[in-house]
């Protein structure tokens, strides 16, 4: 929906400097969080907010690696992080962003005995594709390799 225009002055939401990231973390947190809690009819609880917040988070994080990697086709005019705080202050945010997005685990109500050790290693792993993203890399790194987080942490609930 963030590309339908609203009028002249507005084209659509993805061209309007700054806000696409958020948009699309919202949508994802509330497609995977909101949606379906509200179509089983369940209460959305504290531990709904923090799963919600996590996965914002998260998306959050994984739309930064790309927006690195997608430095040299962004357009200047629609001021991404990295274009803003540059590739290593970016990179320093999403280190940043794992702190919540890991501490948000032990908050939950509903807490699951191995989730912390989940969380962590997805933490580490999504550490290491930061520290190895540029704009300079095949985009098979960032197509392939960081949209398959999701996987590995599907993965790794299962495994444990």
């Amino acid at each position: 929906m963030y590309v339908v225009p609203f009028s002249k002055a507005l084209p659509n939401l993805r061209n309007f400097a700054g806000i696409k990231i958020y948009i699309v973390s919202v949508c994802w947190a509330g497609v995977t969080i909101l949606l379906p809690m509200l179509n089983a009819d369940m209460e959305i609880g504290i531990d709904v907010v923090y799963k919600f917040l996590q996965r914002f988070i998260l998306t959050l994080i994984l739309i930064l690696i790309f927006e690195i990697y997608d430095l040299k086709y962004d357009s200047s005019y629609l001021k991404t992080v990295p274009q803003i705080l540059g590739v290593s202050k970016t990179k320093n945010l999403i280190y940043g962003l794992l702190i919540p997005f890991y501490i948000l685990e032990f908050f939950k109500e509903g807490y699951y005995p191995n989730q912390w050790f989940i969380n962590l290693l997805l933490c580490i792993c999504i550490a290491l594709f930061t520290f190895f993203v540029s704009h300079k890399q095949s985009k098979y790194y960032t197509v392939f390799w960081v949209e398959s987080i999701p996987i590995l942490w599907l993965l790794l609930v299962l495994i444990f």
